[in-house]
């Protein structure tokens, strides 16, 4: 008997009375609604599957991208001028071993839309700060390192598919650091991958992390030079000084600043807060110091009269470095 002998529909008269219809009618459309539903469970995983193969594949090019870029010395060139210590980037060794980039009918979810389209979609956050990534109000460019780097990989992408590939960016606001970024990659559908974001091993269930494309590095951070410092701490030259119980570190949870912290300031008092701007008002008040990247104090101290003040001797290179990430 088939579903559609099953599923009664309209316009077909039976010759039995209407109560004596109503047992097998409900059970005939009970039996379509569980093929109905099993079909789409069915159709769904197949799709979660085909996605995440899709994913993995995409993830193994950007990360061979990223690998061949750094060989060549592309991502010299794009460098800002920091004055940091020299690169000590992981090494690379990803091959193309999730992908067989000479049959693209092999392609699958979002490796094949990339490769079909010509445009890998890159999600990028905002932090008002031009040198890192805006649109250009006049040209509607996209400017800044970030985007550059976007520019970059997407050129050796090409170059590992055999296929002109370009970049997309579509620029979002976070408030919560990587769970917003994960959310915005998983929900939304609008992008491909994320730049800019740091490997933690808490984050590995959460997403897959390419090769990082550049060191991250970060400073203890002080207002007013020293004179935030606690009565008794002498002005450190060096990051393993402020190592000390009378030490409060402003800190947003979940970030690898914190991470940081409590592998190399472990006797130090964690306070946290939510956003970065409340961390850093906090320099001076409610904590001591602050451990944050260069590039987001710079920003700060543009908005708020020059406050903070870096400590040179307490840099300190975040583990991982910056990456692309793609769906888990």
């Amino acid at each position: 008997m088939t579903t559609s002998q099953l599923c009664p529909t309209r316009g077909i008269q039976s010759p039995l009375p209407q109560t004596a219809m109503k047992g097998p009618l409900v059970l005939a459309i009970a039996f379509c609604w569980v093929i109905i539903v099993c079909t789409s469970f069915a159709s769904m995983q197949i799709n979660n599957k085909f996605e995440s193969r899709g994913a993995k594949q995409l993830n193994n090019v950007i990360s061979v991208a990223i690998r061949n870029g750094r060989n060549a010395g592309d991502f010299k060139t794009i460098e800002p001028s920091q004055i940091l210590p020299p690169p000590t980037m992981t090494k690379c060794v990803r091959e193309l071993n999730e992908v067989d980039v000479s049959k693209p009918s092999s392609f699958q979810g979002a490796l094949a839309r990339v490769y079909n389209t010509g445009v890998l979609r890159i999600g990028v956050t905002t932090i008002n700060d031009p040198s890192v990534f805006f649109i250009n109000e006049t040209t509607g460019v996209a400017q800044g390192y970030n985007a550059d780097v976007g520019r970059l990989v997407t050129n050796h992408m090409g170059l590992i598919l055999d296929k002109e590939i370009r970049p997309s960016f579509v620029v979002y606001n976070f408030t919560s650091f990587f769970s917003d970024t994960l959310l915005f990659l998983k929900n939304s559908g609008e992008v491909d991958t994320v730049l800019d974001c740091r490997f933690l091993p808490a984050r590995i269930p959460f997403a897959d992390f390419t090769c990082d494309y550049s060191d991250s590095y970060s400073f203890a951070v002080f207002r007013y030079a020293f004179t935030a410092l606690p009565a008794g701490v002498p002005p450190p030259s060096r990051l393993n000084d402020l190592n000390r119980h009378e030490i409060r570190v402003a800190v947003v949870p979940g970030t690898s600043y914190e991470a940081a912290v409590k592998k190399f300031l472990p006797l130090a008092q964690i306070v946290y807060f939510d956003k970065d701007k409340d961390a850093f008002d906090a320099v001076g008040k409610a904590a001591d110091i602050t451990f944050y990247e260069l590039d987001n104090v710079a920003v700060y101290n543009q908005q708020n009269a020059n406050q903070l003040v870096l400590v040179k001797g307490t840099e300190l290179q975040i583990l991982g470095g910056q990456s692309f990430i793609t769906m888990k």
